[in-house]
This record gives structure tokens, C-alpha cells and sequence, in this order.
């Protein structure tokens, strides 16, 4: 008979796995995915540069955004 903590289901999980918005902000520069707005977690883009520079400054929200005011 197995009496391990998982099979009893005794066991806790030590960490839970990062959300996807906390993973992307520690690790989406690596693949060119920054956050662009500071008040929206969720929108990444797309910047290449971010690679090997790191991701631009965020803007505060879309209205402080240059491409928005067209």
C-alpha cells in the first residue's frame, strides 16, 4: 500500500505556478513582449528591441500614448 502524502492527498502544492500576466513581466523582454499601457496587465506588443535593450517606458494609460492621438 502506498501512504505517500500525494496519494493520501495530504500534500500542499509548495508554489503555485505564475499568472500569465506576472510571468510576462519577468519574462516577456526576453522574447520582445513588453507591456505598453501601465494600466492595462494585459496588453503586451510585439517590440524586437526589447530583446536586447529591455522594453521602452510605459506609458500611464492609452491616452498618454503618442500613437492615440492620431
Amino acid at each position: 500500500m502506498i501512504t505517500t502524502a500525494c496519494v493520501s492527498q495530504d500534500s500542499k502544492p509548495s508554489a503555485s505556478p505564475p499568472s500569465a500576466p506576472t510571468w510576462l513581466s519577468g519574462h516577456g523582454a526576453t522574447f520582445g513582449l513588453c507591456q505598453i499601457h501601465r494600466n492595462e496587465a494585459w496588453h503586451y506588443e510585439l517590440r524586437p528591441g526589447g530583446i536586447v535593450h529591455g522594453c521602452p517606458n510605459m506609458y500611464a494609460d492609452p491616452t498618454q500614448d503618442p500613437r492615440m492621438q492620431q
